[in-house]
């Protein structure tokens, strides 16, 4: 309708690339380093029982393999920062992702070998429960899978009976398919940790997406076309 009224509309991808892609690297080391779980105990039980060396040790992430799916912007910048960390970075998404970013392979392969997987993808009709029981069958023993997209992207009850038989050793999920609704299965497992749609949430982040929608609207005030037209004007 816009596009009919010769009204362009746009969007700010760029401004939510490095809080998005920072808060899937933190629900990894969270999970991985079993943090969250920590945190809980630490909380509730008697923390004698908690200290001690070999009680309720963790992986780390440097030289364990992490498969990220749909490596755009955030994907992108999440490989970055994972081979910082150390980690090899496998990579499947709709278009062919340079080599310098990660190995880019099929869904099959990635689900086969990463350690790690972590969603980058948008949610769609192809992508709706990409990551259903068959997937998590296919996936490592022990693998962590970390949710920054979209919750229609997983099967949750799948994600529950993978985390529940010990298939997945945990999950980081910033996103629900019935959002604000959080299924409490998952909130009751210890090794799932759960934040609330945060993904952009940093006062960095809210400036600059602020000031990123200024300037488009005053670029087509003054008559300049705004960058990241999505309606084909």
């Amino acid at each position: 309708a816009a596009a009919a009224c010769g009204v362009p509309v746009t969007n700010i991808p760029e401004t939510v690339t490095d809080a998005t892609a920072e808060l899937a690297i933190g629900l990894m080391l969270a999970v991985s380093r079993r943090i969250g779980e920590m945190n809980l105990r630490l909380r509730r039980e008697d923390s004698v029982n908690l200290f001690g060396m070999g009680r309720y040790m963790g992986n780390t992430l440097r030289g364990r393999t992490l498969g990220i799916i749909g490596c755009g912007r955030i994907g992108g910048r999440v490989a970055e920062m994972a081979k910082a960390l150390g980690m090899r970075v496998l990579a499947y998404s709709r278009r062919p992702v340079p080599a310098h970013i990660a190995e880019y392979t099929d869904l099959p392969t990635l689900l086969a070998k990463a350690d790690v997987i972590s969603l980058h993808c948008p949610s769609t009709p192809e992508t709706r429960h990409l990551l259903d029981a068959a997937a998590f069958a296919q996936m490592k023993d022990g693998a962590l899978l970390i949710n920054t997209a979209r919750g229609a992207v997983v099967d949750h009850d799948a994600l529950a009976d993978a985390l529940r038989s010990g298939k997945l050793a945990g999950a980081g999920l910033d996103v629900f398919p019935e959002e604000p609704r959080i299924p409490a299965e998952l909130l009751a497992m210890d090794n799932v940790v759960c934040t609330p749609h945060v993904g952009t949430n940093t006062a960095q982040t809210r400036a600059d997406m602020a000031a990123a929608c200024a300037r488009q609207i005053l670029d087509a005030l003054a008559g300049k076309r705004p960058e990241n037209i999505v309606n084909g004007i």
